[in-house]
């Protein structure tokens, strides 16, 4: 692996200390204090690593595009390190409300550790398919024909910027989802039969209802996107066009697993994981080598990794509990919604860039129009009320 790819790679493998005191961290928080850590932190370590990706990679540029790799990488280890400082805050806030007493019997510990563990590999599904691409693919890129430059660009485009744009609403999904596991639990060990399929059936309906507008937007926007975040610098459009197909699948693994996790199936979701992660090894080791296929041989595996990881968890989830979901209300609704959104807002922006000739003002004009429309649609469409909507809103 040359020095270039070798910089951009000690930025990402860095800030897993910091991730790891997070889960820690989050995790005592939650567990003795009843506050909401996951839904929280999300949001804090979301803004460092873009904010600060994007800074370095207009800083760094100046030196080679090698070190401004580096630099979109060193984002994910700001992103840590502030989430790490929000975390310390809360600690030192609820830390006399926590009840925490010495561990004296053995299989206390074991029970923690059962828990723990698959629960913060769960949580950390994104992470573990970004370090496959950290180890395999500027290799093959290598054995493909490209020079330590081209391979260290191309990786760059996937990893400093489709995938972090890809991690956004991944982001908002974990918040729902993890927000809504105790819920969950409630109703399972209260065998609350009625009450569990509803909330199962939301949670995969609010999953849906994020990925699927959120897949089309940067599909069919993806260099628009590009362009506005990192200002004219669109190359990689294509990569985070076709890596947004990975999006509904991606969160609805999310979502599934902390289902699975919330009715105490720990080791299920860690089991397809590792599936999903051979799957992806195996399609990267033998793809990326392609010259015709290169990077996106990385996107390819990652698209079918979560695929089948997705379709584990729903076979693991149907077992446990028996429930069949109602896909009209639970995808279908969810997907019409979003294309009929996403048709009006393409036609939306053309004639706003017509007029203003400005990719800002038009993105951001279409952004909003969407939200509208989308929100409309699924009010039109039932998938959810008005009250349910209304509802929500004031018990926030």
């Amino acid at each position: 692996m040359g020095p270039e790819v070798n910089i951009f790679t000690d930025g990402y493998f860095c800030c897993t200390n910091f991730y790891f005191c997070n889960e820690y961290l989050q995790g005592l928080l939650s567990g003795t204090s009843g506050y909401d850590a996951y839904s929280h932190i999300s949001g804090a370590e979301q803004v460092g690593r873009i904010l600060v990706g994007i800074s370095l990679v207009y800083i760094l540029l100046p030196k080679g595009i090698e070190y401004s790799a580096a630099g979109a990488a060193f984002g994910a280890c700001a992103g840590g390190i502030i989430a790490l400082i929000y975390l310390l805050i809360l600690y030192n806030k609820y830390k006399s409300k926590m009840y925490i007493k010495d561990i004296k019997r053995k299989d206390t510990m074991d029970i923690l550790i059962k828990t723990a563990v698959p629960i913060s590999i769960g949580a950390s599904v994104g992470s573990i398919m970004n370090l496959i691409d950290s180890a395999l693919v500027p290799m093959k890129l290598y054995q493909a024909g490209f020079t330590h430059k081209e391979a260290t660009i191309l990786f760059a485009q996937l990893s400093g910027k489709a995938a972090v744009l890809i991690n956004v609403p991944l982001t908002l999904s974990m918040a729902l989802c993890y927000s809504i596991v105790p819920v969950i639990a409630e109703s399972f060990v209260l065998n609350r039969k009625s009450s569990l399929e509803a909330l199962v059936s939301s949670s995969v309906k609010l999953s849906s209802c994020i990925a699927f507008p959120t897949f089309l937007g940067l599909y069919i926007f993806s260099q628009q996107v590009l362009s506005l975040i990192f200002r004219g610098q669109n190359s990689g459009a294509d990569i985070l066009k076709y890596l947004s197909v990975s999006i509904p699948f991606l969160i609805l693994t999310q979502s599934t697993t902390a289902v699975l996790q919330a009715i105490g199936r720990f080791k299920e979701p860690v089991f397809n994981l590792l599936i999903g992660c051979i799957v992806k090894i195996v399609l990267v080791m033998y793809l990326v080598k392609i010259p015709e296929m290169n990077i996106y041989g990385a996107v390819i595996g990652t698209i079918f990794a979560y695929i089948i990881t997705m379709i584990l968890n729903f076979i693991a989830l149907y077992k446990s509990l028996k429930i069949k979901l109602d896909l009209n209300q639970v995808i279908i609704k969810p997907m019409l919604a979003s294309s009929v959104m996403i048709l009006s807002v393409e036609f939306i922006y053309l004639n706003v860039y017509n007029y203003t000739k400005s990719n800002d003002i038009s993105l951001g004009l279409t952004v909003m129009a969407g939200v509208i429309i989308y929100t409309f649609l699924i009010i039109i469409l039932r998938v959810f009320s008005y009250q349910d909507i209304k509802g929500k809103i004031k018990r926030r």
